[in-house]
């Protein structure tokens, strides 16, 4: 948890610094705007879309969760998952694109990076927080032997997946299916990875899924 809050406080000043010199930078500006173009246009539809499969989807989280227990797993997408969930590739990819704006004087690649790493940001503070309101237990398998006291580590929705999914949101806004969708295979990898691994229930993922990836497309400007 420390080294996720410090590169978000890293993220914070890298937007302060490499914010476009001709206006002042207002992260809850920012936030605000983002946030509300998660809600809007088509998202509307992948909310709707993914709200209905969490709730079916949670009629048979014992089900599923059982079924990979009699499973081997797979090591391809936990390979991919505990890499991509981490949000290391993705802000990464954020301060990459950041940097070259801002050295190129691109205006329109320098935003790209920005709602990146703001849509990261606002997918953690929403993920963390609906993590502590809902506060729902991690599958015994990933925790077998005592619950788990940290309240960020709760079961939903599933941060390695909205992670994923907000850095294969913003790419697919910001430069189209190309490269959007082969990152969004990684995410949906991703999501997988976290089930199999028992450690979410397939409703966790579903909706951090379609958090993630709302806040990605949303953030884009």
């Amino acid at each position: 948890m420390n080294g996720t809050i410090k590169s978000l406080l890293f993220f914070i000043l890298s937007l302060g610094l490499l914010s476009p010199p001709a206006s002042a930078y207002s992260l809850m500006s920012h936030l605000g705007q983002g946030t509300k173009g998660a809600f809007t246009d088509s998202n509307k539809w992948i909310w709707l879309s993914g709200l209905t499969l969490s709730l079916v989807a949670a009629n048979y989280d014992l089900d599923i969760y059982e079924h990979y227990g009699r499973q081997e797993k797979e090591e391809f997408p936990d390979s991919v998952g505990d890499v991509m969930g981490t949000g290391i590739p993705g802000a990464g990819i954020a301060l990459l694109t950041m940097g070259l704006g801002w050295i190129s004087g691109s205006r329109k690649v320098l935003g790209a990076g920005a709602s990146h790493a703001e849509a990261l940001f606002a997918t953690f503070i929403y993920t963390s927080s609906l993590k502590i309101v809902m506060e729902r237990d991690r599958p015994q398998e990933f925790n077998p032997t005592e619950q788990d006291e940290n309240i960020f580590n709760a079961s939903f929705p599933s941060g390695h997946t909205s992670t994923a999914f907000a850095t294969a949101g913003s790419i697919m806004a910001s430069t189209g299916p190309i490269l959007g969708i082969p990152v969004l295979i990684l995410a949906g990898i991703t999501g997988y990875s976290r089930v199999q691994q028992r450690a979410h229930y397939a409703a966790d993922v579903i909706f951090g899924a379609t958090l993630g990836y709302t806040m990605g497309t949303g953030f884009y400007k």
